[in-house]
Formats: C-alpha cells, sequence, structure tokens
C-alpha cells in the first residue's frame, strides 16, 4: 500500500498569489485604467509585505509605497497609499523606548502627517475613511496602572502608570472601608449624576 502525502508549499502559494497579480496589472495596464492597477498594485505590495521574512521588509515596503505614491498622484487609490503608510508608521512607534536617536520618537507624529494627507487629497474616499479611523485610535486617551495587590505595612510599592494622551494625571490613595469598597465595586452608573 502506497500513500502519496501531498504537501502545500506556502512559499509555492505566494509566489503563485504574486503571479495572479501580476496577470491582472498587465491586463489593466493594456486596458489604460489607471485606478485598478494602482489598486492592484497596493494590493501586491500588501501581500508581499505580509509573507516578508527579514529585517529590512518594513524598510522596503515603504519605499514601495511612497514610489507607488509618486506614480499614482491623480488616483483616488492615493489615500489608501497614504493610509497604508501612515498605518505603518503607527505600529512601529510601538517600538519606542526612550533612549536617544530613537527613530520611532516621531512615529505618531508622521503617521498622523499622512493620514492628514490621505484626507485632504481624496475626502471621500475609502482610504481617507480609514485615514479618520486611525487618526481617532491614535488620538484616544488612555491610561492604565498597577501595583502590588498587597503592601506591607510601612513599606514603598511602586506604581506603575501607562498613559497615552494624556498631559498630567493626579492621583491618591484613600482608605476604604468595606461598605464603600463594595459600593464603589457596584457601580451602576449613579455616581455620574452626582
Amino acid at each position: 500500500l502506497s500513500t502519496e502525502v501531498v504537501k502545500v508549499d506556502e512559499l509555492d502559494f505566494s509566489v503563485k498569489i504574486i503571479r495572479l497579480y501580476q496577470q491582472f496589472i498587465i491586463e489593466a495596464l493594456e486596458r489604460g485604467n489607471g485606478d485598478i492597477l494602482a489598486d492592484l498594485d497596493l494590493h501586491r505590495m500588501k501581500h508581499v509585505s505580509s509573507v516578508c521574512r527579514g529585517a529590512d521588509c518594513d524598510k522596503h515596503f515603504l519605499e514601495a509605497l511612497q514610489r507607488l505614491d509618486q506614480t499614482n498622484k491623480e488616483s483616488f487609490i492615493q489615500s489608501e497609499i497614504y493610509y497604508e503608510i501612515a498605518q505603518m508608521f503607527n505600529s512601529q512607534a510601538g517600538a519606542y523606548n526612550h533612549e536617544p536617536g530613537n527613530p520611532a520618537a516621531d512615529y505618531y507624529l508622521k503617521a498622523i502627517e499622512y493620514a492628514n494627507k490621505a484626507i485632504e487629497a481624496w475626502p471621500e474616499s475609502h482610504g481617507a475613511q480609514l485615514a479618520k479611523r486611525l487618526k481617532s485610535e491614535i488620538h484616544r486617551v488612555s491610561l492604565d496602572f498597577s501595583m502590588e495587590r498587597v503592601i506591607p505595612k510601612n513599606s514603598e510599592s511602586p506604581l506603575f502608570l501607562q498613559y497615552q494622551n494624556i498631559n498630567e494625571v493626579k492621583y491618591g490613595i484613600y482608605k476604604l472601608s468595606r461598605k464603600d469598597f463594595y459600593n464603589w465595586n457596584q457601580f451602576d452608573g449613579s455616581r455620574l449624576k452626582e
């Protein structure tokens, strides 16, 4: 009894997808439809970026997006190109640390800059709608903290704060009775009316 095991090579499948995109791009080029050509090329680049493994993938994707932007200034797809660039800067901004010379220090600003370009260039486009959502996500206020659950008497304990888009934080420590603690945890919205 012989059995053949059929394996699907992920790389082979990705190459087939890229070739399919290339065929569609050639067809759009022959028909002279710039918008479809730009859209297909953008999706091809996004696919290549998603399967790329290596240190310089993001750098090459950004360069490709910037070249695509230069060749498609008259297409509404430009807003999606700007959105993709903004999205790249936004996702890389999380790598920021406070070391001097860190390139991610202004990535949120660059993300906002490209999102604004997407909105200004083609305000009613799909890319502009995505850029508006990205801007609101970047500007969203968040505050989170953590500390030790049990603090021994007369000892110091760290309080860790993580915040975004907040200029000033004031905090205090209060002693609560069990009843007050229970009432606080049974929040029903009534405290908002006070």
